[in-house]
């Protein structure tokens, strides 16, 4: 199975800043939260069909999928499985960066 997932978060990034000289600069991010929201699908494909009992199978097995806080939905036939992910998206960046101006 292979996809993608897509998000947009809207956030705030705080942080300071120091020249270290005549041309570095040390940039200093603290903390940055984000959140915001995502979906995605994830889909499989096979040449052989399968059988009533596997597709029952492969559907208990994604439905079984814990993921906290985010809706899916799944979708088995014959030749296809289709998982689509939808819900909430978080984070948190922070990071030191060294800079050179000319």
């Amino acid at each position: 199975m292979e996809g993608s997932i897509k998000s947009n978060t809207f956030g705030l990034l705080i942080g300071a800043q120091w020249k270290l000289g005549k041309n570095f600069w040390l940039d200093w991010q603290i903390l940055g939260p984000h959140y915001g929201s995502a979906n995605g699908t994830i889909t499989g494909k096979t040449n052989i069909a399968l059988s009533t009992s596997e597709r029952t199978s492969l559907e208990n097995a994604l439905k079984d999928i814990a993921i906290p806080f985010i809706r899916k939905n799944v979708v088995v036939n014959p030749t296809e499985a289709i998982l689509n992910l939808q819900g909430p998206w978080a984070g948190l960046r922070t990071g030191v960066s060294l800079g050179f101006s000319f």
